[in-house]
């Protein structure tokens, strides 16, 4: 029968283990459609994936939209 606690020595804790925990990036089990090469693939991909085409549009049209009022300050803006 084997000892449940085995005796470990300093250098044994000086040792990194991995063992009993998992990686936290998990890459999604199917594969993606092929490489990014482009920083506009990027961007399309990045886009895609984390804010609908909605959100999207209607940050883009705050940015270009954007104006600063008479006597308003930047921050104010």
């Amino acid at each position: 029968m084997g000892d449940v606690n085995p005796i470990r020595t300093l250098g044994d804790y000086s040792k990194p283990s991995h063992e009993g925990y998992r990686n936290t990036i998990e890459l999604p089990v199917e594969q993606r459609a092929g490489p990014i090469t482009t920083w506009e693939d990027l961007t399309t991909r990045f886009l895609a994936q984390f804010f609908l085409s909605g959100r999207t549009a209607k940050l883009r049209n705050d940015i270009l939209m954007f104006q600063q009022h008479q006597g308003e300050s930047l921050l104010e803006a």
